[in-house]
């Protein structure tokens, strides 16, 4: 009896280990599908982050490059209307020397000049051969007319070349035009693409927080909090650094000057026939499109600074980092919302590079200031402690 209970204990024993043994696996397993499943939507809400940013900064740049093309295609405008004043002035110019000459002409011909009357006195009619009075009329014609003839000839001259620097001009004009149209659809288009996918990303982000925070027995603010917390953190964590780019973005002027031509042989007569073209109408040039913004929030400079200067507190700082946050962006950006530096892809008053950085802040960090101003600060205290320390490596550096 007592030799099958002892067997019946240990049967039992090694039952309960076994069910123990297979128990500490199914935990495991459990717990490793769990956390996949945590990797997974992580994963995804990387991936639609990502996607996002880059359409983002695919709009900001196709707005900067429509941007650029208008006020190219602005200047072409100027430099059209400009020419045709230069011409309508040139051919009056041209009229008044042509005027002149024939007036020299018909005066000595008929013998009103001062210098043929006293001629005549000296010589008299019935002295002079006829021959000798007609060639010394005509040596005389000559002297007063050459000038004039030689002004008209240049003016003439110059009025022609005006008019093949206008029709070039105007060539260029239409031609940026038709450019800007292109990159403002373009703009549009880019836009329109990065904001749908924002709304896109808003609302699936949603769904895979709240899977997160069942997965991991949390709340969805808790979850939302963390992700905001990391990104911030390494948005702050990658510099903005230009490389070989420029900080701050440049307009380049253009500017054409075209030689005069050499002196032509004086023509007998000189009646330019060229007309003066009246300045072309302008036709309705593309504006470039901006991202919607919003319409609760004043995007001037001066509210942006207002609102810049009332967050320094927040952050640890008295006012009198102000002064240094106001050098730091204006230099920057001017404090405006849409600056866009073509040549690094710097974007917004903090002049964030990429600009999808400040997404981190905000997923409407492309229209709005107070976002890009809170992204901004917290780059600032996270790198360089306080805005005067930003300030001070901008003036060594030329970036910060």
């Amino acid at each position: 009896m007592r030799v099958i209970t002892g067997l019946a204990l240990a049967a039992s024993a090694l039952l309960i280990g076994q069910c123990a043994g297979v128990a500490e696996p199914a935990a495991a397993d459990t717990a490793s599908d769990t956390q996949t499943q945590i990797d997974a939507i992580n994963a995804q809400l990387d991936q639609l982050q990502q996607q996002a940013n880059s359409l983002g900064d695919a709009a900001v740049s196709a707005a900067g490059a429509a941007a650029e093309t208008q006020q190219q295609l602005e200047s072409a405008t100027a430099s059209v209307a400009a020419l045709s004043a230069q011409i309508a002035s040139a051919e009056t110019q041209v009229d008044t020397a042509r005027e002149q000459t024939a007036a020299v002409v018909q005066q000595l011909v008929r013998g009103q000049s001062t210098q043929v009357g006293s001629t005549l006195q000296l010589v008299g009619v019935e002295d002079a051969d006829g021959a000798l009075w007609r060639m010394s009329t005509l040596a005389q014609v000559s002297d007063r007319t050459d000038d004039a003839v030689s002004r008209a000839n240049a003016q003439y001259r110059e009025l022609t070349a005006l008019v093949e620097q206008q029709q070039q001009a105007e060539q260029e004009r239409a031609r940026l035009n038709e450019q800007a149209q292109s990159d403002a659809a373009s703009a549009a288009s880019a836009s329109a693409s990065a904001q749908s996918a924002v709304d896109q990303q808003q609302q699936r982000q949603s769904e895979l927080i709240a899977q997160l925070a069942a997965l991991k027995q949390t709340t969805i603010e808790q979850e939302t909090r963390e992700r905001e917390q990391q990104q911030l953190a390494a948005s702050y964590a990658e510099s903005n650094d230009p490389g070989a780019s420029t900080s701050t973005g440049a307009t380049t002027g253009q500017s054409s000057s075209s030689g005069s031509g050499g002196s032509a042989s004086t023509p007998s007569t000189v009646t330019p026939t060229t007309t003066a073209p009246t300045a072309p109408t302008t036709p309705s040039t593309p504006t470039t499109p901006t991202t919607p913004t919003t319409p609760s929030i004043d995007t001037s400079a001066a509210a942006s600074k207002a609102y810049a200067r009332g967050r320094l507190s927040s952050y640890g700082w008295g006012d009198d980092q102000y002064t240094c946050l106001v050098n730091l962006w204006t230099r920057e950006s001017g404090w405006r919302y849409n600056a866009s530096n073509s040549y690094s892809g710097a974007y917004g008053i903090p002049q964030a590079l990429p600009g999808s950085k400040m997404a981190s802040a905000g997923a409407d960090w492309r229209t709005n200031p107070q976002t890009q101003i809170n992204w901004g600060l917290g780059y600032i205290k996270a790198r360089y402690g306080n805005p005067c320390g930003a300030w001070a490596h901008s003036e060594s550096t030329g970036w910060y």
